[in-house]
């Protein structure tokens, strides 16, 4: 058995850490690149001086242009915490939607809406794609075909008026590794029709999974929309509230609080331990 490395021990601290973990997601996600961003976000008592320090010296953080990034050692870390993507096409997509998202310091900016004809142009795009004709036995092509063709029904949904169903859509139907992606797809795609379908499409989503981007998406329209209650509501009466009970009992509960605090939910934690006793 090979011994494990100071830089496996580094590695290991960080991710076991719940504030190295919550300052390396949030530089990578670009959700805070710079210490006044994340004074902002968190106020002058969170120890980001520390924890910036200890990130720098262990080669996971790096400043430039007076911004911070992730080194590729950061990179790597932070692609830990999540399982792999499929190594197909499909991750092409997936990135797409990903990639379409802002940079962003503050949590709760509004969310860019697509143009109003995208939802029709995707329609269109998903269709011809689904046309091409395929080699089945290209487990690639057709992991790309499932994809498109949970897409597409995720448009349609929203098109024909029954953007309520998108999140029970995704919850029992779509895979695991394209949640994340085609939820946040689908948020974008009811705001360039209005915020009140957004959010509608976000809470339906929250009430099958409890995804933590998802969450400041649909902080951020329930904040416009001073929904803020319905939210919680999602939350508590989500088919996923234990495993997220469970989060904020964990050791890395820290880190989940703290999204918890940013996006105005602060007092959610003591509702979901008071209804589970």
């Amino acid at each position: 058995m090979t011994k494990p490395s100071k830089t496996d021990w580094q590695i290991a601290e960080v991710l076991a850490d719940a504030n190295d973990s919550l300052v390396l997601w949030m530089i990578g996600r670009e959700f805070c690149v710079t210490p006044e961003a994340f004074r902002a976000q968190f106020g002058t008592t969170f120890p980001l001086n520390d924890i910036i320090e200890e990130l720098e010296e262990g080669g996971f953080v790096e400043e430039y242009d007076n911004k911070l990034r992730l080194t590729e050692r950061g990179t790597a870390t932070l692609a830990s915490m999540a399982p792999p993507e499929k190594k197909s096409s499909v991750s092409e997509l997936i990135a797409a939607d990903m990639g379409a998202r802002a940079a962003e310091t503050d949590l709760r900016e509004a969310t860019p809406s697509i143009a109003a004809a995208s939802i029709e142009d995707e329609i269109s795009a998903c269709i011809s794609e689904l046309k091409r004709p395929i080699d089945d036995a290209e487990s690639s092509e057709s992991d790309r075909r499932e994809y498109l063709l949970i897409r597409l029904n995720v448009l349609l949904l929203i098109q024909d008026g029954y953007s309520s169903f998108v999140g029970e859509f995704l919850g029992k139907v779509c895979a695991g590794e394209y949640q994340r992606s085609l939820a946040l797809f689908a948020i974008s795609a009811a705001r360039s029709r209005s915020l009140e379908e957004a959010f509608t499409v976000a809470l339906g989503i929250i009430a099958q999974f409890v995804d933590p981007e998802v969450l400041v998406e649909a902080s951020k329209l329930g904040a416009e929309l001073g929904r803020m209650n319905h939210l919680e509501i999602a939350i508590t009466t989500s088919r996923h509230v234990e495993p997220f009970r469970r989060l904020l009992r964990s050791a890395g509960g820290d880190w989940t609080r703290a999204l918890l605090v940013r996006i105005g939910l602060e007092e959610l934690e003591q509702t979901l331990a008071q209804e589970s006793e």
